[in-house]
């Protein structure tokens, strides 16, 4: 790996971004309002202790 590294160079790229906006803007808080909103997060909070620790209570 040194003998390689021996005729490399390290550059640097600018690189012009074509998306101005953060995507996730357009979706943040669309479940505010939901009334089962909490309930569908305890849900997978359930599912995913059960699924990597055995068990669904705390």
């Amino acid at each position: 790996m040194q003998k390689r590294l021996q005729n490399s160079k390290i550059v640097t790229l600018e690189i012009d971004s074509p998306q101005t906006d953060n995507p996730w803007l357009e979706v943040i808080g669309m479940y505010n309002d939901n009334l089962l909103f909490d309930e569908v997060l305890a849900d997978i909070e359930a599912e995913r202790r059960k699924e990597y620790f055995g068990y669904t209570q705390y």
